[in-house]
């Protein structure tokens, strides 16, 4: 019941800089019905707006919805484990929005992620590994973690036409402006 108040109260720490993950998940609507979680996402982000801390947005299966709210509410921050249109992408980021890219990029049918890392600029996307799960390739169906970050810079390098290293430390440079670190 106090919730909010008790994730408000976090908020204050040094350590804090971001309020997330946060979002919609209509995947796994049965436990948590629509409206509860846009219920519960507006007073997160209104909780972010208050104390100026960037989000991480969580976005499954709701992205109409969830781009309503990103346009009514404006926050900084990212979307993890962007899975969107390369056109849906360029709108985020032209919002000043970060995406995350993890494993799944790597996936041999991860078509629409090669178009939308195409598609942004490099200083918009953000590494992450969302452990335990999605293990890039071609450790795939193992648990993941942050080792397996330099599988995913190596595929975005391809993309990018860089080195892994470069674009370990673009992402990295991004991460630190994205959340003021």
């Amino acid at each position: 019941d106090n919730w909010l108040s008790d994730v408000e109260a976090l908020l204050s720490h040094p350590k804090i800089v971001a309020v997330g993950e946060i979002g919609l998940d209509y995947h796994w609507e049965d436990e948590c019905p629509r409206e509860k979680q846009k219920e519960v996402l507006i007073a997160q982000l209104e909780l972010a707006k208050k104390h100026d801390l960037p989000v991480v947005i969580h976005d499954r299966e709701a992205h109409a919805e969830m781009y309503e709210l990103l346009r009514k509410y404006k926050p900084r921050g990212a979307l993890h484990c962007y899975s969107g249109s390369a056109e849906d992408a360029v709108w985020l980021v032209e919002r000043g929005l970060y995406l995350g890219f993890g494993g799944a990029v790597t996936y041999k049918g991860a078509k629409r992620a090669a178009k939308v890392l195409a598609a942004i600029p490099h200083d918009r996307a953000l590494l992450e590994t969302d452990c335990p799960y999605m293990a890039p390739e071609p450790v795939r169906g193992t648990r993941n973690d942050s080792r397996n970050i330099a599988h995913v810079a190596a595929y975005i390098g391809t993309i990018w036409q860089m080195d892994a290293q470069a674009v370990l430390d673009v992402t990295a440079e991004n991460a630190r402006t994205c959340f003021g670190v």
